[in-house]
C-alpha cells in the first residue's frame, strides 16, 4: 500500500511573498526565545516567525500572542483570515490576470474606501473586510516590486490619480508566487483554514509598533519579543519596499537598551550589519535567500544579523549560511556547455559524441548509414 502524505504536518507559511521575511531563521528565533507565556511581534509582515512556533500539546493554555503591523492592509488580511477564512478563499479563487490585478488594485486604492478602511482597522480591533483582504492577497501574489496600494484612485481620467500601477497596466509576476504557486493553487481553502485555526487566539493590532508592549507585562511571566523593523535607508534599500514606515531605528535601539536587561524579558532584534550597537547582546550573522530585486551573488544578503538580549536562551539550531552560488536551473543543467544537449531528429551523430553515437535513440537510419 502506498503511503499518503499528511498535509496537516506541512509547515505553515504566509500565502503571499514578502520582502524581508524571516522564515529562514524562525527556528533560530524560537530557540532563543523558548516557550514564553507572552509573545509580542510588533512588525508582523508575513508572520513567518509566528507561524513557525513549536506548539506544545496544551497550546495555547495560558499563553498569549500579540502581533501588530502599521500597514492596515496587512493587519486586515490576518484578521480576515482569522475571522472569515472562507470568504477570503473564495475571493482569491481566480486565475492570474493583468486586467484583474488592475481592477482590484484600483478598487483597493479608491480614495474614499481606502481612507475609511485604514481608519477603521486602526481604531477598531475587531474590524475586518474579507473582500478587500482577498483583493490585496491576489494583487500581492502577482505584484512585482513595491508600491502596492501606495496611491489613490479618484476615477477614470481624473488628474488626481497617483501611485504605482494606477494609471497604467501592471505586468503580473509570472513565476507563480503566493497563491498562484503550484503547491498552493489546488489547496487554497485548506491552507487558509489551517492559518485561521493557528490565528484563532492571536490578538491582531494595527498601529505604531510600541503600542503593543508595556513594561508591566514582564511581571506576569516570561515575555518573548521579536523585533523586525524595516531596514534603514542607510542600507541602500529602495524607499518603496513598505507601504507604511512609522519607525526609526534609533527608537528601536533605545527600546532595546532600556528593557533588554530585564530577567523575564527575551528580545530578538533583526537587522543588517552595523544598524544597531547594543553592548552585551549576542550577535548572530546569517545569510538570507536571494530574490528578484537583488543579484544571486549580492553581498547584502550576507549582512543579515540577529541581536539576542542577555537573557535569551542558548541557540541550539543550525545557523543558515548561504554559499552565494545559484542553484542551477533545470534548463541549464540539461543544456550545460560541457554536455551534449538532447539530439534533434537527424541521421548523423553529434560531433561532440562521435565515440558514442545516438543509434539507439535514432533507430535504424543512423545505424544503416554508419554501417
Amino acid at each position: 500500500m502506498t503511503a499518503t502524505h499528511d498535509r496537516t504536518t506541512e509547515k505553515l507559511t504566509a500565502p503571499f511573498p514578502y520582502y524581508g521575511g524571516k522564515g529562514r531563521i524562525a527556528d533560530l528565533v524560537w530557540s532563543a526565545l523558548g516557550d514564553p507565556s507572552l509573545y509580542v511581534e510588533p512588525f508582523i509582515g508575513s508572520a513567518a516567525v509566528l507561524l513557525a512556533r513549536p506548539l506544545p500539546i496544551d497550546f495555547p493554555g495560558n499563553r498569549v500572542e500579540i502581533i501588530n503591523d502599521a500597514d492596515a492592509f496587512v493587519a486586515n488580511l490576518w484578521r480576515s483570515i482569522q475571522s472569515n477564512p472562507r470568504a477570503v478563499a473564495q475571493r482569491i479563487d481566480h486565475p492570474l490576470s493583468e486586467i484583474d490585478i488592475l481592477a482590484r488594485h484600483r478598487r483597493l486604492c479608491d480614495h474614499r474606501a481606502k481612507r475609511c478602511m485604514v481608519d477603521r482597522v486602526g481604531l477598531n480591533a475587531e474590524y475586518f473586510d474579507a473582500r478587500r483582504a482577498g483583493d490585496w492577497l491576489y494583487c500581492k501574489s502577482g505584484w512585482i516590486g513595491g508600491g502596492l496600494c501606495d496611491g489613490e484612485w479618484f476615477g477614470p481620467g481624473d488628474p488626481r490619480n497617483h501611485g504605482t500601477g494606477i494609471n497604467g497596466p501592471k505586468i503580473p509576476q509570472l513565476n507563480t508566487n503566493g497563491i498562484f504557486s503550484r503547491g498552493r493553487r489546488l489547496r487554497l481553502e485548506s491552507i487558509i483554514d489551517r492559518l485561521a485555526r493557528r490565528l484563532r487566539h492571536v490578538s491582531i493590532c494595527c498601529g505604531n509598533w510600541n503600542r503593543v508592549f508595556f513594561p508591566s507585562q514582564v511581571e506576569k511571566g516570561t515575555v518573548g519579543v521579536f523585533l523586525d523593523p524595516p531596514y534603514g535607508y542607510a542600507t541602500g534599500r529602495c524607499e518603496k519596499l513598505y507601504r507604511v514606515e512609522k519607525v526609526e531605528n534609533a527608537d528601536v535601539a533605545a527600546f532595546c537598551r532600556r528593557l533588554g536587561r530585564q530577567r523575564n524579558l527575551r528580545i530578538v532584534l533583526a537587522g543588517l550589519d552595523g544598524e544597531y550597537d547594543l553592548p552585551g547582546w549576542r550577535v548572530i550573522p546569517w545569510s538570507a535567500g536571494h530574490c528578484f530585486s537583488k543579484p544571486v551573488n549580492s553581498e547584502d544578503r550576507h549582512k543579515e544579523r540577529l541581536w539576542l538580549s542577555p537573557h535569551c536562551l542558548p541557540v541550539t539550531v543550525p545557523i543558515p549560511v548561504a554559499t552565494g552560488r545559484a542553484k542551477p536551473s533545470r534548463w541549464r543543467s540539461r543544456h550545460a556547455p560541457n554536455r551534449c544537449p538532447r539530439p534533434r531528429i537527424t541521421t548523423t551523430p553529434c560531433a561532440c559524441r562521435l565515440a558514442a553515437p545516438h543509434s539507439r535513440r535514432l533507430g535504424g537510419a543512423a545505424a544503416t548509414r554508419r554501417g
